[in-house]
């Protein structure tokens, strides 16, 4: 990924809002719910059968996973939501840039960043389904391209 100084500059910007954003207070519904789940499932329950859940089981496996192997902390919960954040924008750049080829391919970055710090979607379920959502896109892409006909 070649980025030239303008496009450095915005990216850094955008990157900057997205860390302020991380200082926002926690959301005790759904963060906390996420992390109470997840411990759960890390130390062996299963939901909907040890216990009763209001949200989808996917995110607090997902989460579940960095707790058992990391950490239990609100800080973790955060770092691996900003992370899936870039992750998401970066990707999403990869794909414009193959499909597109556009120049402009960078402001699915910047707008990925901004959007997200700005609803504070860290702890949500949304975030982790978009992140499988397009790292799903992304494979797919890559399958077309090494597949020879």
């Amino acid at each position: 990924m070649n980025f030239n100084r303008k496009q450095i500059i915005f990216i850094s910007i955008s990157f900057l809002i997205l860390l302020i954003s991380l200082l926002n207070d926690i959301n005790v519904y759904d963060e906390g719910i996420v992390l109470t789940n997840s411990s759960r499932i890390a130390a062996g329950q299963l939901p909907f059968h040890d216990f009763w859940t209001v949200l989808t089981p996917g995110q607090s496996y997902f989460y579940s996973f960095f707790i058992k192997y990391i950490y239990f902390n609100m800080l973790i919960e955060r770092m691996i939501s900003f992370l899936s954040i870039l992750i998401i924008g970066f990707l999403l750049h990869i794909i414009i840039k193959k499909t597109m080829f556009t120049k402009n391919s960078y402001l699915s970055i910047i707008w990925v960043n901004i959007y997200c710090s700005g609803f504070m979607i860290f702890g949500l379920s949304v975030l982790s389904s978009l992140l499988f959502c397009v790292l799903s896109i992304f494979l797919l892409i890559i399958y077309f391209e090494l597949k020879k006909y």
